[in-house]
């Protein structure tokens, strides 16, 4: 090679790579040319340093200096381009952030591959050769390596199957946290008590991990409440399905619920149901349910007894049911109801107390046209309003009922019902009237004669055998829904 071309190319390169900085830096705002414009000094450097090496082949120490330089120029190439696949590709064009894990362990990756090959080629030591004979050490290195290793291959298969996410809500081995970063080693969880757990990725994989925030945000909650033996289920239920619904942070889809879990030594147990929009939420949710709850008990005057034993005089409290000028009151008006006609007193004051009177004001619904019912309201006080489709159709005054083809037979509501100015309701529901009807057989009958007579009363159906048809059909129904053969 020609002394002229050696020193052209030895000047030459240099002034590019002064320029290509300088117009990098100073003119070039484009970042993408900025990475072009670095493409090409890489290009540069790797050429000048190739045209050194042939210049100084015969002194081997700064032959070697100018390898080494190579294999960092190309080092830092490769890692340009991965740096870019990683954290500018899949972020910005499949709106997926590079995970720190899988940007740590790539990176690290190419920093053992090359740093071996800098090894060899610049100083001749042969790492892999050196592990591969020295056995002793290699056992040695992988017994203190164990458990970082583990957890590596560990955090590999959390970052491939991805069972959560940063800000997912998660229970490992009895610890709750929320989870604030994944890295190659182990995960880290804030939890309510605002301080870091560290959970190693090995111990993530060998034990049950459950996500409170997959697939969906929402969480159901499972509350319990003892309430007085004295109370009626269906006057339990109603205050604390009011307490619910009222709740505006207790999702309405699904719909909240209460059931009867257990009957407990000195209390029945109710379970309550609902959800909520996400975990983090549930534990303020359920003081606010529980506070609401409180009040509603002591504004229905429901008793949250002690765990105590208390004797009951069962005939003191029958009689003084029966002086209750309430109770008194609806027993007077239902006796006067076809489908109470010869029920005795005494059973009527039994379904009395199976069942819930209550007070509503001007304008309030009681029930809504299209909604399942199962129970059914008598007019104690006031009046109620009837409309279909958005149209006053009648209106009921004391001592008449309505809503019974819901508690018989499980139909949807067909109008709606609003109270007039204010009115007092009592409300049997499924289960009091189911025990009425065991005990008075009578009552069967009753049910089959009203629903003849209000099938007749309807226009809209045709001729009799349709009308038999229909009526024939409701009351199989309601025998089935009953258990009654």
């Amino acid at each position: 090679m020609s002394e002229k071309l050696i020193f052209n190319i030895y000047f030459t390169i240099p002034i590019l790579l002064i320029v290509l900085q300088i117009f990098r830096f100073l003119i070039i705002k484009n970042f993408y040319i900025k990475h072009i414009l670095d493409f090409f000094s890489f290009v540069l450097i790797i050429t000048l340093c190739h045209y050194l090496k042939i210049h100084f082949i015969n002194d081997n120490n700064v032959f070697k200096v100018f390898v080494g330089v190579q294999i960092l120029v190309y080092g830092m190439i490769i890692y340009r381009i991965q740096d870019e696949l990683l954290s500018n590709y899949f972020k910005k064009s499949k709106n997926i952030e590079a995970n720190r894990f899988i940007r740590d362990l790539v990176r690290i990756v190419f920093s053992v591959i090359f740093m071996v090959i800098f090894l060899k080629y610049v100083f001749e030591f042969n790492l892999m050769g050196l592990l591969t004979h020295s056995a002793i050490l290699t056992a040695v290195l992988g017994l203190a390596l164990q458990d970082t290793i583990g957890n590596i291959i560990s955090g590999i298969i959390i970052n491939v199957e991805k069972p959560f996410n940063i800000g997912d809500w998660l229970e490992i081995d009895g610890r709750v946290g929320q989870v604030y970063e994944i890295n190659w080693r182990y995960v880290k969880v804030m939890t309510f008590d605002n301080y870091f757990v560290h959970i190693p990725n090995s111990k993530i994989s060998g034990n049950s991990v459950v996500n409170m925030s997959k697939p969906v945000r929402s969480v159901t909650k499972y509350i319990d409440i003892g309430v007085s033996y004295a109370i009626p289920p269906l006057k339990v239920k109603k205050a604390i399905n009011e307490v619910l619904a009222k709740n505006n942070s207790v999702l309405k889809n699904p719909p909240p619920s209460v059931r009867l879990k257990h009957y407990g030594d000195s209390s029945i147990v109710y379970l309550i149901t609902f959800t909520v929009p996400e975990f983090a939420v549930g534990r303020n949710i359920i003081d606010q349910v529980y506070s609401a709850i409180w009040y509603q008990f002591k504004k229905f005057d429901i008793e949250i007894p002690f765990p105590i034993r208390t004797v009951i005089n069962k005939d003191v409290e029958k009689d003084n049911s029966k002086k209750n000028e309430e109770y008194k009151k609806a027993v007077e008006l239902i006796k006067q109801v076809e489908l109470f006609d010869g029920t005795s007193i005494d059973n009527l004051y039994l379904l009395i107390e199976f069942s819930h009177i209550d007070t509503f004001y001007k304008g309030a619904v009681i029930c809504k046209e299209g909604d399942i019912g199962r129970t059914m309201f008598f007019i104690i006080e006031g009046e109620v309003s009837i409309f279909k489709n958005s149209s006053k159709i009648a209106q009921l005054h004391k001592g008449e009922f309505f809503g019974e083809f819901g508690l018989l037979t499980d139909e949807k509501r067909n109008a709606t019902v609003r109270v007039e100015n204010s009115a007092v309701l009592l409300e049997i529901d499924r289960e009091g009237f189911s025990v009425i009807c065991e005990k008075e057989p009578i009552i069967i009958s009753q049910v089959e004669k009203i629903f003849d007579e209000r099938i007749k009363s309807d226009k809209n159906i045709g001729n009799t055998e349709k009308q038999e048809i229909m009526k024939q059909t409701l009351f199989r129904k309601f025998k089935k829904l009953f258990g009654i053969k």
